[in-house]
């Protein structure tokens, strides 16, 4: 009986002592950094070439003033413009505050984006993974629009 006691130890404790633990899930974040005294908004598009901005108002995310958030896949990103992107281009929307659900219709009849930036896995490692607002010089070269 000890010895299955002992056992069962080693082995719960090599399981915790593994680099691939079987309770963390790998997570692929890419930063959005806001350089701005103003709160904004966000969303992301895996629709290229189509440019609306996506109609479902829950994955809009904000971003507090001078602050950086993540917007994280479970998948690697590479794995995400293979396998999930009909083009190798994935759209990032800005909007110039945070939104409320009562202006949405709005913002998707008037197209009511601050930028919109269209980046491919090149343009992202490029960048370090990190989009910045207003666009810093690491993004020369990434298509931005309006510009």
């Amino acid at each position: 009986m000890k010895l299955a006691i002992i056992l069962l130890m080693l082995f719960v404790l090599f399981l915790f002592t593994t680099c691939d633990s079987p309770f963390v899930e790998d997570v692929y974040s890419i930063r959005m950094q806001n350089n701005i005294n103003q709160p904004l908004s966000f969303t992301v598009s895996f629709n290229y070439p189509d440019t609306l901005i996506p109609a479902d108002y829950n994955h809009l995310r904000g971003m507090p003033a001078n602050r950086t958030v993540f917007y994280d896949s479970k998948k690697d990103w590479d794995k995400v413009f293979k396998e999930d992107l009909p083009r190798d281009t994935l759209s990032v929307f800005i909007f110039d505050a945070i939104i409320i659900p009562d202006d949405w219709d709005e913002v998707l009849l008037e197209y009511k984006i601050t930028k919109r930036y269209d980046l491919s896995l090149k343009d992202l490692e490029c960048i370090g993974f990190t989009i910045t607002n207003p666009p810093n010089d690491n993004m020369r070269g990434i298509k931005v629009f309006p510009k």
